[in-house]
């Protein structure tokens, strides 16, 4: 299956984070409002210091993370052409979805996955990655919440 063309999902990412007790109620909660932006790929500390900014999370500590990206379909795909979503380096448990179908998981133990996408693409999409239980307070290096996130036009042969 060789790879015909790559799009990386670069750029602002919504993000959301929140303790615990409080992840269900979020996820439940309308999308009505704006969550604010991260460039990624950034880092733990980057995500940390913008929740301390916003006051986001009293203390910083154990708390569940929740990515989220639109993109729009990718034109010209061909009948022989599959649309992958891959993601590299994911430094924690991690749940996939797009359109609010679960895609799988990604850990620390194995950071890299890609799912086969082209079925439940629409005109405009939406990735989410719920990152679960991080203690974003231990974090003043350099690591990576992830490597990268891109999509892959593959032959289907």
């Amino acid at each position: 299956m060789a790879i015909l063309h790559r799009i990386f999902l670069k750029g602002p990412w919504e993000y959301e984070v929140f303790r615990n007790s409080d992840h269900q109620a979020s996820l439940n909660r309308s999308s009505l409002k704006r969550n604010p932006r991260i460039h990624m790929p950034a880092t733990w500390f980057d995500v940390k210091k913008k929740v301390t900014e916003l006051g986001k999370v009293d203390s910083p500590a154990v708390s569940d993370c929740r990515f989220t990206r639109t993109f729009h379909r990718p034109t010209g795909l061909s009948t022989e052409e599959q649309v992958w979503l891959v993601v590299t380096g994911l430094t924690f448990h991690g749940e996939i979805l797009l359109n609010g179908t679960f895609l799988g998981v990604i850990s620390s133990e194995k950071p890299d996955g890609d799912f086969e996408i082209t079925s439940l693409l629409r005109p405009r999409n939406q990735l989410e990655l719920r990152i679960a239980s991080v203690d974003i307070s231990e974090y003043e290096n350099d690591r990576t919440v992830w490597d990268t996130v891109s999509l892959e036009m593959r032959s289907a042969d």
